[in-house]
């Protein structure tokens, strides 16, 4: 299953607004829609199959629209401009786009994903010479641990000051999914 997030193609409506305002407010509309129904799916608390059945009943229609609106406007509008791009963004990558309608584990965005590793995107030119592969697979290691942190809200000075302590054999128990049960108090 490949699946593609909104959040990015939403973003290019936005963008396009600055073109061509009424054209890019209907792609927006159509994703306040869209996102409506994912606050109603958390408000309702549903899960597994009813969110599945949920979001088709609610959005399947709104997605085909949408399609069958860009399928129509992006040859109506210059082909390097930014409504062009959004819209042929939604035609080629559509069942990509509506695939977490299928699955109820999967988000309609990573936003949240995006913001805890957005330190870590922003360093990336700062780690493109890390002299040798095994460097590389030691830093993005290390990166993946503090987003973990981040994410699980665990304080850094508790969590980093048990290294040093931790035996070789049980350095599993500091990954942070891990460390937080034994630790719970040292959430921040």
């Amino acid at each position: 299953m490949v699946c593609r997030y909104s959040a990015h193609v939403r973003r290019e409506f936005e963008r396009a607004k600055t073109e061509n305002v009424l054209l890019s407010n209907f792609g927006l509309a159509s994703f306040q829609i869209i996102y409506g129904v994912e606050d109603q799916i958390k408000e309702l608390c549903f899960t597994g199959v009813d969110k599945i059945a949920y979001r088709k009943s609610n959005v399947e229609i709104t997605w085909q629209s949408l399609l069958a609106w860009c399928v129509f406007t992006v040859n109506g509008v210059p082909p390097n401009s930014q409504i062009h791009k959004a819209c042929n963004y939604i035609i080629r990558h559509y069942n990509e786009l509506t695939a977490y309608m299928d699955y109820d584990m999967v988000l309609l965005d990573n936003n949240a994903t995006e913001l805890a590793i957005r330190a870590l995107v922003m360093g990336k030119q700062n780690y493109l010479f890390c002299q040798n592969d095994e460097s590389c697979h030691y830093v993005a290691v290390m990166y993946t641990f503090f987003a973990t942190r981040k994410v699980l809200g665990i304080n850094p000075e508790k969590w980093l000051s048990e290294i040093p302590l931790t035996p070789k054999e049980k350095l599993s128990e500091l990954l942070p999914q891990n460390w937080i049960k034994s630790n719970p108090q040292a959430k921040v």
